[in-house]
C-alpha cells in the first residue's frame, strides 16, 4: 500500500459534541512532494465498492473511529468521520479540538495512473486507484518518507550530490519549531493516554534532532573558513535552487546574516 505525501490538515466541519468531522485527505491538480498529482474521480469506483478505514498515522491497527461517507469537489476529496469513543478516538479528538494534528493522509493501491512532463520533470497522474485508509497525522505532512536525514552528512559529499541528502528547507524548520513548540505544551498538560503522550515524545526528539542537525550544517556551511571563491558561488547557487537560507560571500566571511533565498 502507497501512502500520500501528505497535506496540511483542514476540517471542513469539526463537531467535538457530535465527535464528527470532515477531513479533506487529498488535493486535486497539486503536484506533491512525491511528484503524484491527484485528479477528480480517482476514487470513484472504490468509494462504490467499500469505505475506507480511520486511522492514526497510517498504522495498521490503530483506528480512531469510523468513516460515515466519502465525497469530493472540484478542488479535493473528502473524508467524513466520527471519532471512537475508546482511548485513541478520545486522544485524537482532544488533539483535534487542540490543534495539534498537523495533516492529513491517505492510503492507497494505484490501478489506473499516467505519466506527464512538467516542467521537465516526469509527474505521475493518479487516474484510478483504490482508497484503503484516510490518517489524521502528528508527523508533518512536508517530512520526508525516507525518514531523518541528517543534513551533516553533505559535508563529506560532492556538491552534486547534496541534493540527495538535504530534505528540509528553511520555510519548513521555522514550520517544524514552531509545531515542537505546540507539541511540547500539549504534552506538558498530559491529558492524553499515557502510550499517546510517549509517542509524541518521540516525534518531539525527532524533529528536535533534525532542528538541531540542520541548524550546526547551516551555521558550518556560513563559517567555513577555507572555502575557495568558486565554492562560495556553487554554494550560493545550489541553495538558492532549493529555496531556502543563503548568504552574500561578505557576510560569509563575516558575521552570517540570512535572507530567504
Amino acid at each position: 500500500m502507497e501512502k500520500s505525501a501528505g497535506i496540511a490538515l483542514e476540517f471542513k466541519d469539526l463537531d467535538t459534541s457530535k465527535r464528527t468531522a470532515v477531513i479533506k485527505h487529498a488535493v486535486y491538480t497539486s503536484i506533491d512532494r512525491v511528484k503524484d498529482i491527484s485528479t477528480k474521480g480517482m476514487f470513484t469506483k472504490s468509494w462504490q465498492e467499500n469505505k475506507p478505514d480511520f486511522l492514526f498515522n497510517h498504522v495498521e491497527g490503530k483506528t480512531v473511529g469510523t468513516t460515515i461517507r466519502t465525497f469530493d469537489d472540484e478542488t479535493g476529496a473528502y473524508t467524513e468521520v466520527k471519532f471512537g469513543n475508546w482511548t485513541l478516538g478520545n486522544d485524537v479528538l482532544e488533539m483535534a479540538s487542540e490543534g495539534v494534528l498537523k495533516g492529513a493522509s491517505f492510503g492507497y493501491i494505484t490501478d489506473k495512473k499516467d505519466f506527464v512532463q512538467i516542467k521537465g520533470q516526469k509527474i505521475r497522474k493518479l487516474l484510478e486507484v483504490k482508497h484503503i485508509e484516510t490518517s489524521l497525522l502528528t508527523v508533518l505532512p512536508a517530512h520526508p518518507e525516507a525518514g531523518i536525514v541528517l543534513l551533516n552528512k553533505a559535508f563529506d559529499l560532492d556538491n552534486e550530490d547534496i541534493s540527495a541528502i538535504l530534505q528540509w528547507n528553511d520555510e519548513q524548520i521555522q514550520s517544524m519549531k514552531g509545531y515542537v513548540e505546540q507539541l511540547d505544551k500539549y504534552c506538558r498538560k498530559a491529558k492524553a493516554s499515557d502510550d499517546m503522550i510517549q509517542a509524541l515524545q518521540k516525534h518531539l526528539t525527532e524533529y528536535k534532532q533534525i532542528i538541531s542537525d540542520y541548524d550546526t550544517a547551516i551555521t558550518q556551511l556560513a563559517t567555513e573558513p577555507n572555502a575557495s571563491d568558486k565554492e562560495m558561488e556553487a554554494l550560493t547557487n545550489f541553495l538558492t535552487t532549493l529555496n531556502i537560507e543563503t548568504w552574500t560571500k561578505q557576510s560569509l566571511s563575516n558575521s552570517p546574516k540570512l535572507r530567504q533565498g
